[in-house]
């Protein structure tokens, strides 16, 4: 069974950015006070944030494309 959030609702709204938050608070203090498997997983945790804003960065910048630009087109296909 699946449970779905209401849009509006403090979870729906806050609940990716304060998970953001939290890996990123626990990839720092891992940092800080760990060594070997710990700084691996820091770099993943600091990264992560990265990677989400890259992934919708993109997105942005990929939905307001032309349908014409796209590059995955052939021109023989048109």
């Amino acid at each position: 069974m699946t449970r779905h959030v209401r849009a509006g609702t403090f979870r729906f709204i806050w609940g990716v950015p304060i998970a953001v938050a939290v890996l990123t608070i626990f990839g720092l203090l891992a940092a800080l006070l760990g060594d070997g498997i710990w700084r691996a997983l820091a770099w993943l945790a600091v990264g992560t944030p990265v990677l989400v804003a890259l992934r919708f960065g993109l997105r942005a910048v990929y939905s307001h494309l032309p349908a014409g630009n796209q590059s995955s087109r052939r021109k023989s296909d048109a």
